[in-house]
């Protein structure tokens, strides 16, 4: 159609619809651009929830999950295949009062488990299949994870932290096994752990350091994840003398010191 052939009350007219048309389709972008921008915010806020934790007591329930007397646990009504009890410091065992669950991992198939003796403010740790109904003793130091956990973005490992060693974790999901991730040079240095492949002197330096969990994040489209490290001087409770970022390739194990 040629509008310039148009009377002027014409020409307004398919101008205002033109318009008006533009209009309504720059709202309905705006629009659609919200709604995407409320979903990626919901991910990310359901992402931050994954690795929360609930408590549960004797002869409790809660999320699908009851704790009897006896230190069976049960899912959905159903119990596992082993009872939770953690011993003290006279290598007797004992049920703990209250246990810790987070929230499972991606596909809904793991959660950790983490419950503590009377004189421990670390505590121990299992991880539970909940479609198996399988408790795994995940315990790979002295004193056990600290409660947090991190789930890999393919759901197929968990990352815990050890504030004593001074270590992370990495769970294989579909066999518990455990393996030291090494991010500090608190327990005599690392080997590769540098730019250029040499062995920190953390341990000569006498300084400590401190994994700053809350800096963690995973690399996008990748098993790598990063977190920053917290150096003092001659003790740990000191204000932080200077900082560091390690990157870890949580399939290989192998971590580097970020330049």
């Amino acid at each position: 159609m040629n509008y310039d052939y148009l009377p002027y009350s014409a020409n307004c007219k398919v101008g205002f619809t033109l318009n008006h048309e533009r209009t309504r389709h720059i709202g309905l972008i705006f629009v659609i651009e919200n709604i995407l921008l409320v979903l990626l915010l919901s991910a990310s806020l359901a992402n931050a929830q994954s690795a929360k934790w609930f408590s549960l007591n004797f002869g409790k329930s809660a999320h699908s999950f009851s704790f009897k007397d006896d230190g069976t646990l049960l899912y959905s009504g159903k119990a596992f295949n082993y009872r939770i009890v953690v011993p003290d410091d006279n290598n007797k065992s004992f049920i703990p009062t209250e246990i810790w669950i987070s929230s499972t991992n991606p596909s809904g198939q793991y959660a950790i488990l983490e419950a503590r003796n009377r004189y421990q403010d670390f505590g121990y740790c299992w991880l539970l299949d909940l479609r198996h109904l399988t408790v795994t003793d995940i315990n790979h130091t002295h004193y056990g994870p600290a409660r947090w956990v991190a789930w890999s973005p393919d759901g197929r490992y968990a990352i815990l932290d050890d504030p004593e060693a001074q270590v992370l974790q990495r769970v294989k999901l579909s066999t518990g096994q455990v393996d030291d991730l090494q991010v500090t040079g608190y327990w005599g240095g690392m080997e590769g752990i540098t730019p250029d492949n040499t062995r920190t002197a953390v341990e000569a330096k006498e300084e400590y350091e401190d994994i700053a969990l809350q800096s963690f994040y995973w690399i996008t489209g990748t098993l790598k994840f990063v977190v920053r490290v917290d150096v003092k001087k001659n003790d740990y409770k000191a204000e932080i003398d200077h900082s560091f970022f390690v990157e870890v390739d949580v399939k290989s194990g192998r971590s580097r010191q970020l330049k």
